[in-house]
């Protein structure tokens, strides 16, 4: 992997954990709004974003009220899951957004209702709504950051 690959996937990693950090009190919770979201498209231009997308998670999850395994190993998992699902339909990237936004909001819901005892449905309904909103917004400003500038795909 060239150097520069290196330099922009740190920078992924380091921007999804400002932009999580930076607003904790909502990033976290039954009712949350992840800014870093919107970086989550990424997957669909290459698998190599994929990675710094969890690393990044895994690192923004370390500030969480809740840390643990869920936080740190369930949730990376499913980060991974819902990118290489993504990545794979990278062709219909409407779908994939929409199915990696849904497969995150289980996970979350999930890791609030082990956590928490939070209830699942509630949970996955809440977070659905910020995941889609974020998911579809990221992937029409990655879209544009990809065409108008000399990104890596």
């Amino acid at each position: 992997m060239k150097t520069k690959t290196i330099a922009i996937l740190g920078l992924i990693t380091a921007l999804y954990v400002a932009l999580t950090v930076a607003i904790a009190p909502i990033g976290f919770g039954i009712v949350q709004f992840r800014v870093a979201e919107v970086m989550k498209p990424l997957a669909l231009k290459g698998k190599k974003y994929i990675i710094a997308l969890i690393i990044g998670l895994v690192i923004a999850n370390m500030f969480s009220p809740s840390v643990g395994a869920m936080e740190l190993v369930f949730m990376p998992i499913m980060c991974g899951l819902g990118g290489l699902v993504s990545y794979l339909l990278r062709g219909k990237p409407f779908i994939a957004t929409t199915l990696y936004a849904v497969i995150i909001s289980i996970g979350v819901a999930t890791t609030l209702l082990v956590t928490f005892n939070a209830p699942f449905w509630i949970t996955f309904a809440s977070v659905s709504i910020s995941e889609l909103i974020l998911m579809h917004v990221g992937r029409v400003l990655i879209d544009y950051i990809f065409r108008y500038s000399k990104v890596e795909k």
